[in-house]
């Protein structure tokens, strides 16, 4: 794997890395490492790599159904670039490092543009390897969460959700009654800034789905108000209220949905839970340290020193 920039002295405030990965979501965590290293190390406030790889295009036939490249191995490498920009970031001492990243090249004019005021530009490219196994998508889907002060954990959460959905996403946004016991409240975002936020961060992704922000006021939101939602997107952690919810949903004679389960990501541990036998070395590059509140902490601990 090698990179090439525009200025390899100059320190941008911006960059753009394409990664280039003909067949595969494999990656060597030591490659991937360096380069964003490199590209980090002369980049000063964000980062914004754009995966071209053919399995994870969505326009590959319009009567597709089902994903080439699988649900585990995607988020795989998600956790993978994420986790390793978050690490290297700290390294750096650029604690609010934003990393974003997006699937396919944009198209749209309105993100050409913002891709054109971009200063530095970055090319990867990786081996190609076998791809994996199919996964389905589903025309509404649903999710939900804090939202917090936007970190790489969260934008892993609905890049899959949004990967997943061919038609309507519901990203339910936890509102007052949900923050009552949250640590460092006072740092808490308002409820329009994180819905922003989400949208945002969604539109930038995948701007041609449609996209949902309601306020979620109970463990449930949406999900037990619209029979049509199909699917669910959850964390391990949050499994229990996913079967919670089918549970709520049967007794109103909704069909099941389909939980389908973030696996890297879990706030009691920061390490990644992969599916393959990779070495202890390797899965540390996957380490997903990733929490709200670590946030809201640490602006509490800049205004007290101020």
């Amino acid at each position: 794997m090698g990179t090439t920039t525009t200025n390899p002295m100059a320190t941008a405030q911006h960059s753009i890395l394409l990664l280039r990965l003909p067949n595969s979501v494999h990656s060597d965590p030591s490659l991937v490492q360096q380069v964003l290293t490199e590209v980090i190390l002369k980049t000063a406030r964000s980062l914004l790599i754009i995966l071209d790889c053919p399995g994870l295009s969505r326009q590959a036939s319009p009567r597709d159904t089902t994903h080439p490249i699988g649900w585990s191995q995607l988020q795989n490498l998600l956790a993978l670039l994420y986790a390793t920009a978050t690490q290297v970031a700290a390294k750096q001492n650029k604690f609010l490092f934003e990393t974003d990243i997006i699937l396919e090249r944009p198209t749209e004019p309105q993100s050409c543009v913002r891709l054109a005021n971009i200063s530095q530009i970055c090319v990867a490219r990786n081996a190609s390897e076998p791809s994996g196994q199919d996964t389905g998508l589903f025309s509404i889907t649903a999710m939900g969460g804090t939202f917090d002060h936007l970190h790489s954990g969260h934008k892993l959460l609905l890049t899959m959700a949004a990967w997943i959905t061919t038609g309507t996403l519901y990203c339910a946004v936890s509102d007052e009654p949900l923050l009552k016991n949250k640590k460092f409240a006072d740092y808490l975002e308002p409820f329009p800034k994180r819905c922003r936020r989400v949208r945002d961060f969604l539109n930038l992704i995948n701007p041609d789905l449609d996209y949902r922000t309601p306020p979620l006021e109970d463990p449930y939101g949406p999900t037990i108000t619209a029979p049509e939602i199909q699917a669910l997107i959850c964390s391990e952690e949050t499994l229990p209220g996913g079967h919670a919810v089918n549970n709520e949903r049967a007794k109103r004679n909704f069909p099941p949905l389909q939980l389908m389960v973030i696996t890297v990501i879990s706030h009691a541990s920061p390490k990644a839970n992969l599916s393959d036998n990779r070495s202890s070395e390797t899965q540390s590059a996957y380490s997903l340290k990733l929490s709200s509140t670590a946030i809201r902490e640490y602006y509490h601990k800049l205004d007290c020193s101020s």
